[in-house]
């Protein structure tokens, strides 16, 4: 029916346009197309804080290829430990690349394997790191 093909004309929102389309080449990495999925448990950052609870993690792997995602769906900022499962990073510096925002870090291998990457992110927060 054509009443079904009308609607009023609606401008673009460029920043949310923009979010999507990383969201979307995050998500067509051949780490995530093809990799091995693990579902990460974020840990207390310190005694008696429960906002690790509100964290949501995984990494994907395929080959040198990893992709960890961290998402805080808790609507008040939270902090955590994330062990990485990557025995393959153990001695090594690893760099770690936001591909949702401008991020760039660089941690010992050891202790994201040992202790776990430290992450302290407001509400709603959402992080993609290219592993490298």
């Amino acid at each position: 029916p054509m009443q079904l093909g009308r609607r009023p004309s609606e401008p673009v929102d460029e920043r949310t346009s923009a979010f999507y389309e990383t969201l979307l080449a995050c998500a067509a990495r051949p780490e995530v197309a093809g990799g091995s999925f693990t579902l990460l448990e974020p840990r207390s950052a310190w005694w008696g804080n429960g906002s690790h609870d509100g964290f949501v993690a995984f990494v994907w792997q395929r080959g040198d290829a990893r992709l960890l995602v961290a998402v805080n769906l808790a609507p008040t900022r939270g902090q955590c430990y994330l062990a990485l499962p990557v025995p393959a990073l153990a001695g090594r510096t690893v760099v770690l690349r936001d591909l949702l925002g401008s991020a760039r870090y660089e941690r010992l291998g050891d202790d994201l394997v040992r202790v776990g990457l430290y992450l302290d992110e407001p509400g709603f927060a959402a992080l993609a790191f290219e592993l490298t």
